[in-house]
């Protein structure tokens, strides 16, 4: 009887091809790494973009956001991400806006600009 070859345990799993391209990506640069190293030095945060802000669990901060104190704007605020996919799929904004009443929220924030924190 031949032996299988597959799935033996000395076989390493196959690498998809862009493995190593988003491992590249991932890993800080000499150059970044330096840069967060001095900002810690100088007491400061180091700069993230937008991307690193969604994976850690937060909002990006828009320009207009930054200017009122560094709220994320409604459209990107996870505690309105509720109402605004209710708004999307069709549902009427009073119907919207009795759900966030229900739920302790101030309903008048949907009629403003989205691309503004809540707070404004």
């Amino acid at each position: 009887a031949m032996k299988s070859t597959e799935g033996d345990a000395a076989d390493p799993p196959a690498r998809h091809p862009l493995a190593a391209m988003l491992e590249k990506r991932a890993s800080p640069s000499k150059e970044g790494a330096a840069a967060a190293a001095a900002a810690a030095a100088a007491g400061r945060e180091p700069k993230k973009n937008a991307l690193s802000a969604m994976l850690a669990g937060r909002a990006p901060v828009t320009p207009q956001a930054k200017e009122k104190g560094g709220e994320p704007a409604l459209k990107d605020d996870p505690k309105y991400e509720k109402y605004l996919k209710m708004l999307k799929v069709g549902m009427p904004l009073p119907v919207v806006q009795h759900a966030m009443t229900r739920d302790g929220f101030d309903p008048k924030i949907m009629e403003g600009d989205r691309n503004l924190p809540a707070a404004s």
